[in-house]
């Protein structure tokens, strides 16, 4: 990781996310795969379960870095609550992961269309 620079691995990233995705119909099928297992794991969350709820998370983040914190991210916009659970599965993700999620934070917070970001409070539980 250390050894390609920041810009390259980001442009290799978004590359994959809207090029390459789109184009193999495996890497779709694992996309939508990927995608309902997250939308499982967010309904499962609760109190109770958050510490292994949070390894889920990181097992699946080593397989698909890439669309599971794109997809939680953007979940964790309009939900709050899923911050602080988000923010502790990070501790079980290997740095791969933990590289691609600090790139999906940086696109999300980079695109000024999007008015929940606005809320300065919204963007404090983020960092």
């Amino acid at each position: 990781m250390s050894q390609v620079d920041f810009s390259t691995r980001y442009s290799f990233y978004t590359q994959l996310l809207n090029e390459t995705y789109l184009q193999n119909i495996s890497l779709i099928q694992a996309l939508i795969s990927t995608q309902t297992q997250i939308h499982k794991w967010q309904r499962r969350l609760s109190i109770e379960n958050v510490k292994q709820s949070t390894r889920q998370v990181g097992k699946l983040a080593s397989s698909n870095p890439l669309i599971v914190f794109d997809t939680l991210l953007k979940s964790a916009k309009e939900y709050e609550n899923t911050i602080e659970a988000l923010n502790l599965s990070l501790a079980s993700c290997n740095s791969l992961s933990l590289d691609v999620c600090a790139y999906t934070i940086l696109r999300l917070m980079s695109d000024i269309k999007d008015p929940a970001l606005d809320d300065e409070a919204n963007i404090r539980s983020w960092l």
